[in-house]
């Protein structure tokens, strides 16, 4: 009976031992993760997208300019205005505005630019004549009578470094004013009263002509053999009318606007001085403003004034036609080499010291 129970104890051992056995053997043959053939690497987690930061947009300060001028409302030159002042807004989001001033609500010429220079007004136009007499001697150059053949010859000095460096003498000139730069209109030309045509330079001798009240004007009637008659331009149409001066001078738009085709029948295309306004911007107004912002107006006044540039002529082509059906005669010279020569005394007393600046001007294409 003993030997029974000891063999079962027995029995029972080694069958624990083999388990145990097993069981040791299961777990070492457990494969791990590093060299079952099984595993698949995982790939590191995608990095988030960085986030693109832009560079904030430059922010213009807040400006409000104001632009005065004589020309009417409806006028090409108040239209370029406001096109440059639609521009630079459009530019600066709307942070600079230009308020357009016309038709003399703001003063007259003399007025407004000295409105300028005390920075009470910040941009108006005036004619190079004026900024002769406030001592930038070398505007006389660009109404020179006849220095430009023509309006494309015009445009191009004025766009060119010569154009640029008169602006500048402005800003050198101790006005006060900053020359910014310029609106380019037509030609300013000779109309007569009935019977008195002008179709060559004999013909204008002896007559009494109403020209702009400055001295160069009363010199190169003179020249042309004929006499200024100072006449307020708002009694001019009466003037001719009634006889007392046989005719006037105006760019093509004055002209017609004016009505005096009503009192006058003859328009003769001399074209001896192109209608060109400088621009001015006050000093002191000038100089408050960022550069960026100085840049955009500058780029914006550009701009406006390429856009208009066939507007000017094709109104002018227009306004001839209209001229002709009020029955006007329009006269084109053949003979404009003489009033070109008759010019010699102008040019001798007008442009001393400038007699390179002017050979550059009449070399230009």
């Amino acid at each position: 009976m003993k030997s029974n129970f000891r063999k079962l104890i027995q029995i029972i051992a080694m069958m624990m031992i083999g388990i145990m056995t097993l069981t040791a053997c299961a777990t070492s043959e457990k494969p791990s993760n590093k060299n079952a053939t099984t595993t698949v690497e995982k790939e590191a987690p995608a990095e988030a997208p960085k986030e693109v930061v832009e560079a904030p947009a430059f922010e213009f300060e807040k400006v409000t300019l104001r632009f005065g001028s004589t020309s009417a409302e409806g006028s090409i030159i108040v239209e370029t205005m406001n096109d440059f002042s639609k521009r630079v807004a459009e530019k600066t989001s709307g942070n600079v505005t230009v308020e357009v001033f016309p038709a003399s609500q703001l003063g007259g010429v003399k007025e407004m630019t000295q409105s300028l220079q005390v920075g009470a007004l910040d941009m108006s136009m005036t004619q190079p004549a004026s900024l002769v007499d406030m001592g930038i001697k070398e505007m006389s150059v660009i109404v020179l009578p006849y220095i430009f053949r023509d309006f494309e010859h015009r445009w191009n000095v004025l766009e060119s470094e010569i154009g640029d460096s008169l602006l500048e003498k402005v800003d050198g000139g101790n006005v006060k004013l900053k020359g910014f730069g310029y609106f380019k209109d037509g030609a300013r030309n000779f109309f007569t009263a009935k019977n008195k045509p002008i179709r060559k330079l004999e013909d204008i001798a002896g007559m009494k002509l109403r020209v702009q009240p400055y001295e160069m004007d009363s010199d190169m009637t003179v020249a042309l053999g004929a006499s200024p008659t100072p006449t307020a331009f708002a009694e001019l149409y009466s003037a001719i009318q009634s006889g007392v001066v046989d005719g006037a001078e105006q760019p093509t738009a004055g002209y017609y606007n004016g009505k005096f085709y009503e009192v006058t029948k003859y328009f003769t295309l001399d074209e001896h001085t192109y209608n060109t306004l400088v621009v001015l911007f006050s000093e002191l107004s000038w100089n408050k403003l960022q550069p960026e912002v100085q840049e955009v107006l500058a780029e914006s006044w550009t701009e406006a004034t390429e856009t208009t540039k066939s507007k000017i002529i094709e109104t002018e082509e227009e306004m001839l036609t209209k001229l002709e059906a009020e029955g006007v005669e329009v006269i084109r010279l053949t003979d404009r080499d003489k009033w070109v020569e008759a010019m010699k005394p102008v040019y001798d007393k007008h442009g001393v010291g400038f007699e390179e600046l002017i050979a550059k001007i009449q070399e230009m294409k």
